[in-house]
């Protein structure tokens, strides 16, 4: 018996709805989905957008859409690139849009710098709201939806093909440790939200930062419920440019840089951002992570120096947990493989042995992959 034959049979064994889980990737290159009407557009379902694993939600409660969801994604094998990947999202889980400023969505974006007079943020936006994760777009078009869709198609394959970043970067933040503060720091932080926002505050393909939410206090000690907010650029991601944004990552044309990056980029791009909000959910915690946020404001150091210290501990940290667990074209790690070690020439040398010696003591490789890779994704 050949191993795809093997395959189907087990899938059969253990569940009927496994067996049709492993829906057959488009042949050729990923493309867009045609433009809808705009009755489509105006449904606000995405039902406009489909996936060769789709299946009738109808009769189902959110739960058991979960669960046939999952049995499609971990029919994948590891060889199997996730932009081929058929994906369908819960119908019960989404939820928008409502149109309001980021500030009326939520007070604590208030103060951001971004959220300024003519800043990106300070504009209305289109709020979607998929399971426990937010959504901001700012249209309600054909791109909008698309972007929307493509952040829940993202969180599902973390879920399930990727279920260690899910639970370390996406869930576990959303709790205050139970871990002991570090002297001196009498405050614990936790993400009460977690938004994907798409707007122009980005230099490159996306950023994040950390908005302070309202303190609680508790034992002594104060509690701060925070917005995570993971900024993606919705021009750059479209690959009209060859210098930056998709089109610099896959080197193709406009439509097919962006197809590939909202299936397999954009899933990438949300494991590297939300590390970086990590290191605001620890430092209160643990030394590495409080040096790292030390380093990240210290004003002696120069700031694009800073940035791209961070920078090349977060992609060594991204890098090697997609290369260990797979799923990624070479396009990927190729790309930002060439970024990390840009990054790491930015930095002194006496400054990158003081990390790589801070985060992995007495390990000497002769890359500095290894060495400023964070545990969290161990």
């Amino acid at each position: 018996m050949n191993r795809t034959v093997l395959l189907a049979t087990l899938l059969v064994i253990t569940s009927a709805s496994a067996a049709l889980a492993q829906a057959a990737a488009p042949g050729g290159a990923p493309a867009l989905p045609p433009r809808p009407s705009e009755s489509a557009l105006g449904a606000h379902d995405l039902e406009w957008i489909r996936s060769a694993n789709d299946f009738d939600q109808s009769c189902l409660g959110a739960a058991a859409i979960d669960a046939e969801i999952a049995a499609r994604v971990r029919a994948y094998d590891r060889e199997t690139p996730i932009v081929t990947f058929e994906v369908p999202i819960n119908s019960e889980g989404l939820r928008g849009p409502e149109r309001a400023t980021y500030v009326a969505h939520n007070a604590a974006l208030g103060g951001l710098d971004i959220s300024a007079p003519g800043g990106p943020l300070a504009r209305d936006a289109y709020f979607w709201r998929y399971g426990n994760f937010h959504i901001a777009v700012s249209g309600d078009g054909y791109h909008d939806q698309l972007n929307v869709h493509a952040v829940a198609r993202a969180l599902e394959i973390l879920r399930y093909r990727y279920p260690l970043a899910y639970e370390r970067l996406l869930e576990q933040p959303r709790r205050f440790s139970p871990d002991p503060l570090r002297p001196g720091t009498p405050y614990r932080n936790r993400n009460a939200e977690v938004l994907f926002s798409f707007d122009e505050s980005p230099d490159a393909i996306a950023s994040s930062v950390v908005a302070i939410g309202p303190g609680a206090q508790r034992g002594g000690d104060t509690e701060y419920g925070n917005v995570a907010l993971i900024s993606i650029d919705p021009g750059t991601i479209q690959g009209s440019s060859a210098d930056v944004g998709s089109g610099a990552l896959y080197g193709r044309g406009a439509a097919e840089s962006y197809a590939r990056y909202l299936r397999e980029g954009l899933v990438e791009t949300l494991v590297h951002e939300m590390l970086h909000t990590y290191i605001d959910y620890r430092y209160a915690h643990d030394a590495v992570y409080a040096e790292l946020y030390r380093y990240r404001y210290d004003l002696a150091v120069p700031d694009t120096t800073r940035t791209a210290m961070e920078e090349a501990i977060v992609a060594s940290t991204s890098l090697h947990y997609f290369l260990r667990e797979g799923g990624l074209q070479a396009d990927v790690p190729f790309f930002y493989r060439g970024i990390l070690e840009g990054n790491i020439l930015e930095v002194d040398i006496h400054t990158r042995n003081q990390f790589a010696q801070l985060i992995r003591p007495n390990v000497i490789t002769a890359w500095y992959k290894d060495r400023f890779r964070l545990p969290v994704l161990d």
